[in-house]
């Protein structure tokens, strides 16, 4: 059972990091064949706006529409370049017909534009969120042995759309006993929309998820006059899913090593 549940693990990791990296940019073809692989910015009357993917934190590039064959979005969509009707276009402004040019040079990037998915490739999906959750630790003795959790998790600055962090506080108790721990934890997850394609849903939807905590806690144990107290380290290893319906509400599910089941609602102020 162990040897299975690290390949799940080192499976969904492996995924964590290659799973969203294909497909994820724009490809612009010029007339001379020339490919440029980008982040389309904005489509004007004679020209377009660029990012190389290679590098989106660098300058942004004009490229006159006269030099561009197609541009294959990162969705799959293609649009095709008039480069003749593009290279003609000062000419109709030399003629007695001037007034009427601006009018048929903006018909067409209003179109384009209305047609662009609202997130693309390069946005980044948004997890942030409270959860009361109920961790339930197994059949014992006593019946099932059940832990209040309280969590916050929130992205991390451009790795949001594979990581995020967090931590937990968990609080349990019975008649001569209390305990309170704390997690802090990383949370390597994927957006399954995000995965196909979907950058307009990539926020909400299924987001399974690695969670790997380290931290503390205590028992006190309380007998009549007896008092002891006992400190130990904790460590996680769960894996999960999250459904998240809005940027306000999701749910999860969670399991530390098949050791313990956990539950609960998470919520956004």
């Amino acid at each position: 059972m162990k040897n299975t549940y690290y390949l799940i693990v080192a499976t969904i990791l492996a995924l964590l990091f290659f799973g969203q990296k294909s497909y994820a940019q724009d490809i612009i073809i010029k007339n001379d064949k020339e490919e440029i692989k980008a982040k389309v910015l904005e489509i004007e009357a004679s020209a377009i706006k660029y990012k190389l993917f290679a590098h989106l934190d660098g300058p942004i590039y004009n490229l006159a529409k006269k030099e561009i064959f197609m541009i294959i979005y990162a969705n799959g969509k293609r649009e095709l370049f008039d480069s003749q009707t593009a290279a003609n276009t000062p000419r109709k402004e030399t003629t007695p017909t001037v007034p009427d040019a601006p009018k048929t040079t903006t018909a067409k990037p209003s179109t384009t534009v209305n047609t662009k998915p609202s997130l693309t490739a390069a946005d980044e999906v948004s997890l942030s969120f409270w959860t009361i959750a109920t961790d339930i630790k197994g059949l014992s003795e006593g019946g099932f042995n059940a832990t209040l959790l309280f969590e916050g998790t929130t992205n991390i600055k451009n790795t949001a759309n594979y990581f995020r962090i967090g931590y937990s506080i968990s609080m349990a108790g019975d008649t001569g006993w209390t305990s309170m721990g704390f997690l802090a934890h990383l949370t390597p997850h994927l957006s399954i929309n995000r995965m196909m394609h979907q950058y307009d849903k990539q926020n909400v939807g299924f987001f399974p998820y690695v969670r790997l905590g380290l931290g503390g806690g205590y028992t006190d144990l309380r007998y009549d006059n007896y008092t002891d107290t006992t400190w130990e380290f904790l460590h996680q290893i769960a894996l999960g899913t999250d459904y998240i319906f809005s940027n306000k509400f999701a749910i999860t599910v969670y399991t530390d090593q098949f050791k313990t089941f956990s539950t609960g609602l998470s919520f956004k102020f």
